[in-house]
C-alpha cells in the first residue's frame, strides 16, 4: 500500500527562521519553525539566535495557557508547535472593516492573555497584529515567542517591529519590564483605532489620555502593569 506523504507549506520566511505548516494525511496540522541554514555562516550571530531559540522552547514548555500555541517537540535547530486555525489580526483588518465591539473583544482578550504571561514573569516583547490570531473557534491567541524573555533579563537577540515594539527593545543591555508589552498593546490599540501605525511624531490630537501614557517613550512613565490599564478602561 502506498504511504501518503506529509504536506509542508511555507507560511513565513523571516531573516533568521522559516515557518511551515505540516499537514498529515488525517488532516492534523502542526507548525514547524526552523533556523535558516544561512545563519550558520556567522557563528557568533548563530550562537545568539540559538540561545534565544532555546529560551523560546523553555518558555513554551513551561506554559499551560489555552490561548498560545502548545509545545510539541523540537531539536537543536527546529521547533514544533500546535497549529491554530484562524487568521491574524493583520489579515482580518486588510480583508474587511472591523466593528468597535469586535475590536474591544480582541483587545480585552489580548489584555488577559498577556496578563497571564506577566503573572509568570514572562514578557512577550513582540506583540503586534501579525502575532495575534483570531481563531475559527472565536478565541483570540497570541503567537510567536521568538523574542520572549523573563522579567528583569536582557534580550539575547534583538528582534523588533517598528511601530509596535517599545523604544527600549532596541537597546541590547536594557533589562526587560512589563512596560514593553504595555507599549506594544497600546500600539496595537492605536493601529486598530486609527488604521495606521503609531509614530512618535504623530499628531497629538489623535492621542487621548490612555494612549499618551501607554505609548510614552520612557517606560517608567507608562502604566506599571495591565491591571492599571484595565482599571482606567473600566472607569
Amino acid at each position: 500500500m502506498e504511504k501518503k506523504q506529509l504536506d509542508t507549506i511555507l507560511l513565513n520566511e523571516g531573516e533568521q527562521f522559516s515557518t511551515y505548516m505540516e499537514m498529515y494525511p488525517n488532516g492534523h496540522r502542526e507548525i514547524l519553525k526552523v533556523i535558516k541554514p544561512e545563519c550558520l555562516n556567522d557563528m557568533i550571530k548563530y550562537q545568539k539566535i540559538l540561545k534565544q531559540f532555546n529560551l523560546e522552547k523553555q518558555i513554551l514548555k513551561s506554559l499551560d495557557i489555552d490561548y498560545i500555541p502548545k509545545y510539541i517537540g523540537g531539536g537543536k535547530n527546529y521547533l514544533k508547535l500546535s497549529y491554530i486555525h484562524g487568521k491574524t489580526l493583520k489579515q482580518m483588518a486588510k480583508e474587511r472593516e472591523m466593528g468597535n465591539h469586535e475590536k474591544i473583544y480582541i483587545m480585552t482578550n489580548l489584555f488577559f492573555i498577556t496578563k497571564a504571561l506577566h503573572d509568570k514573569n514572562i514578557i512577550h516583547c513582540d506583540i503586534k497584529p501579525s502575532n495575534i490570531v483570531c481563531g475559527i473557534d472565536r478565541k483570540v491567541y497570541l503567537i510567536d515567542f521568538g523574542s520572549a524573555t523573563m522579567k528583569g533579563e536582557k534580550s539575547i537577540y534583538i528582534q523588533a517591529t517598528p511601530g509596535f515594539s517599545a523604544p527600549e527593545i532596541y537597546k541590547p543591555n536594557e533589562k526587560r519590564t512589563y512596560q514593553s508589552d504595555v507599549y506594544s498593546i497600546m500600539a496595537v490599540a492605536y493601529w486598530l483605532k486609527h488604521r495606521k501605525i503609531y509614530k512618535t511624531d504623530s499628531d497629538n490630537d489623535e492621542l487621548n489620555t490612555i494612549f499618551i501614557r501607554g505609548l510614552n517613550y520612557r517606560p517608567k512613565k507608562r502604566y506599571a502593569n495591565l491591571d492599571e490599564i484595565l482599571e482606567v478602561l473600566r472607569g
